[in-house]
């Protein structure tokens, strides 16, 4: 599941540079803007035919707690 949101992230941003791993801050270590964060949720929801709802995005923190919340719901 972390290499199909890392796929994401770099189709969204095509940054390669980036090495993601489950403990990379959202806010801070995957270098979006406020808009870039919706736009990656979005970007997830459309790739996994999923809506996350607003108290599970509130609680995510790092690209684990995205992808521990995918392997639940997808």
């Amino acid at each position: 599941m972390l290499e199909e949101l890392k796929a994401v992230y770099l189709d969204m941003t095509g940054n390669e540079d980036l090495d993601i791993t489950p403990k990379t801050k959202i806010a801070d270590g995957l270098g979006l803007s406020s808009f870039g964060k919706v736009q990656l949720v979005c970007a997830i929801e459309d790739r996994f035919d999923i809506e996350i709802p607003n108290k599970a995005l509130a609680s995510f923190k790092t690209v684990g707690d995205i992808v521990k919340y995918l392997e639940k719901n997808v």
